[in-house]
């Protein structure tokens, strides 16, 4: 069986009831295993690692479709993924805060996401389909 492969934020996090959860229904329906990972607050930055380190496995030379969900491309760009719990404590706010105010660049991230999509491009151009969907 081949390979579906979706990685990304919470949009794509819960995957186990084959009723409710896109990602399975979507394998079930295209008769495709599913594999990748998604988590709430994931970067693209860290959804692009797992791409690079699932590129050095079997199971990437048997996907047949890949899809990458990234409902806020601004995110900060981190090697963490962030905790699902909603809480957060007072030093991650002050930190975050701090970023967007101080260090965050809009036309930086932008440029790298842009960048990103290029990556994508290569890493899949000798893929049998050559397909990838980017929210």
């Amino acid at each position: 069986m081949a390979n579906l492969y979706i990685t990304g934020d919470s949009f794509c996090f819960w995957r186990k009831d084959p009723l409710y959860h896109w990602p399975l229904i979507l394998a079930n329906n295209l008769n495709l295993k599913l594999t990748g990972e998604g988590y709430p607050r994931r970067s693209w930055w860290n959804s692009r690692q797992n791409l690079h380190e699932y590129k050095q496995t079997p199971d990437f030379q048997n996907t047949e479709l890949f899809i990458f969900c990234h409902t806020e491309p601004l995110r900060i760009l981190s090697t963490e993924i962030a905790s699902y719990s909603p809480d957060r404590t007072p030093d991650e706010l002050h930190a975050k805060q701090i970023y967007y105010k101080h260090i965050y660049d809009e036309d930086f991230h932008r440029w790298a996401m842009v960048k990103y999509y290029h990556e994508l491009n290569e890493i899949l151009e000798n893929k049998k389909s050559n397909t990838f969907i980017l929210f």
